[in-house]
């Protein structure tokens, strides 16, 4: 597993890769990496939330983190999932954004390619 940590509006985020899926979250204040304990909804919200200001900017922040974790990583394709049709659209924006990948969306579920 590879991570990359970034800050937008004075929050922190975390995109994490697992093999080929990448999973995007906004970490709480509470979160300590050493507590195996705790469920995991207690150290993490899903992206984006409703306190964002600029959730565009959000997305734009996002896919140059992003592209820095699967340029890194080199593999030839990623995939991650939508909890609902809101955030489609964003998501979609968010894959248009990386550059040397197009993608393919299937329900709520988003592959990326390499070109």
């Amino acid at each position: 597993m590879t991570a990359l940590d970034f800050n937008y509006e004075s929050k922190k985020y975390r995109i994490e890769l697992c093999g080929n899926e990448l999973l995007f979250y906004r970490i709480t204040n509470n979160y300590d990496p050493f507590d195996k304990f705790g469920e995991a909804n207690d150290h993490y919200t899903t992206l984006p939330t409703k306190d964002v200001k600029n959730i565009y900017g959000l997305m734009q922040t996002l896919a140059g983190a992003c592209a820095t974790l699967i340029h890194t990583a080199s593999l030839g394709y990623y995939y991650f999932n939508v909890s609902d049709n809101r955030l489609q659209y964003l998501y979609e924006r968010f894959c248009k954004l990386l550059p040397g990948y197009r993608y393919v969306c299937e329900g709520h579920h988003f592959y990326l390619f390499k070109q």
